[in-house]
């Protein structure tokens, strides 16, 4: 593969970008829905390959992530057509203020530029991603696993069709289907022309990127998901909460892999609530205090505190008090999402302002924290650290921003009176 040949296909299509303006943008959009539905049966069956080809060699929750049905693909649509109604952000001026001297000084709204995303697993995040960044005028090269290369190929096609039919280089968008390593070791040296690389996938795969690029990124680590049930919870919210956010998908990142339980409602709440854990088949990997409740739960090490398991397994403490909480999240979570159940609200403002995390709630499933439901139309990934965005990332995420001064003619030696 020729990479110095993608990098200016890359550089090129990002010149036309700029060119282009909202209404542009939309077309390419409302292509690609039209393109996904046109392909649908061909992307579906290509999808069934690649499920095909990993089923019996993977466990259950690793083939859930790579199934595209007919709700996902449903869902994939709908995104699109969400990112596609997003009201346009680029070229918008904010944060305007005008200083004593004279100077009207503002912020214009503008791409990243060049993005490298590198992924594994999900197929609806090609999409997501292509989407989001069609929608901030970014240029895209997307890399896909080789779990969902088939997959990945076809979504590829309408792409790139749909890219051709609006005007625009396909080098806006490029989904390589090349599992080699060097070339991803390649693209990674090009600091020059990629503005950011998203890696989206297991700790060997951040670690990789991280080894081998200068280029500025933006982590999405595990998902090490809480939920801690307060002493002042209501129970039947408690129990609804914590069991959607770890069994209504065993497999994202967002689903909680530790529940922290308050001493003082432990004895009463813990037993219905591993027993509806066991008629899922999760096993429970608990403190002393846990175990002596639980009679089927399982020592916890000391590695389980910080484990995502994405699978049926969840680690559950007791802990004494909201400090403590807080406390052991800071400590083992990733800094994904964080929930409290309670009808404290003091506890729940402590809790929300004292962990520290992407995304913190208060009395709902960690499963809703997700760029669909948080309105941004779809996210490109998580974002757990702290530059330059946190949490779901949407077209927000995939903007920055230049400086916009005016004046009537000032000098810095007319403001010194020196003129």
């Amino acid at each position: 593969m020729d990479i110095s040949k993608l990098i200016s296909q890359a550089q090129q299509a990002k010149a036309a970008f700029a060119a282009g303006d909202s209404s542009q943008r939309n077309k390419i959009l409302k292509l690609l829905v039209d393109g996904l539905e046109r392909d649908r049966e061909k992307i579906l069956a290509a999808n069934q390959a690649d499920v095909k080809q990993v089923a019996g060699k993977s466990d259950d929750a690793f083939i859930d992530r790579l199934v595209l049905n007919d709700q996902r693909f449903d869902d994939m649509v709908t995104s699109v057509k969400s990112i596609m109604s997003l009201p346009d952000i680029l070229g918008k001026i904010y944060d305007s203020t005008t200083q004593p001297s004279g100077l009207v000084i503002a912020k214009m709204r503008i791409p990243l530029g060049i993005i490298l995303m590198i992924y594994e697993s999900r197929p609806n995040v090609t999409i997501d991603a292509a989407a989001l960044a069609i929608k901030t005028g970014n240029v895209i090269i997307l890399k896909g696993g080789h779990e969902v290369q088939r997959t990945n190929k076809a979504l590829g096609d309408v792409l790139t069709s749909s890219l051709k039919r609006a005007g625009l280089p396909a080098g806006a968008v490029t989904v390589l289907t090349s599992q080699s390593r060097l070339v991803t070791k390649e693209l990674l040296k090009h600091d020059e022309a990629i503005d950011l690389v998203i890696p989206r996938g297991s700790r060997q795969l951040l670690e990789f990127v991280q080894a081998n690029t200068n280029i500025p990124t933006l982590l999405h680590l595990e998902g090490n998901c809480h939920v801690y049930i307060d002493a002042a919870a209501n129970p039947k919210m408690a129990l609804r909460v914590a069991l959607d956010a770890k069994t209504q998908r065993l497999g994202t990142c967002n689903t909680a892999e530790s529940l922290l339980i308050h001493r003082d409602i432990a004895e009463a709440i813990l037993p219905v609530l591993a027993s509806e854990l066991s008629n899922h088949k999760i096993e429970i990997r608990g403190d002393e205090a846990v175990c002596r409740i639980v009679k089927q739960a399982v020592p916890a090490s000391e590695g389980d505190w910080s484990q995502e398991y994405l699978g049926p397994t969840i680690s559950v403490k007791v802990v004494d008090s909201l400090a403590a909480a807080t406390t052991h999240i800071n400590k083992y979570g990733s800094g994904h999402t964080d929930s409290i159940v309670t009808d404290d609200a003091s506890a729940a403002e402590r809790f929300l302002r004292q962990v520290n995390s992407a995304s913190v709630m208060h009395n709902t499933s960690t499963r809703l924290a997700d760029g669909y439901e948080f309105g941004l139309g779809a996210e490109i990934g998580t974002s757990t650290g702290k530059l330059h965005a946190r949490g779901p990332v949407g077209q927000a995420g995939l903007t920055t921003y230049k400086w916009i001064v005016k004046s009537r003619g000032l000098t810095k030696s007319g403001i010194l009176g020196k003129e």
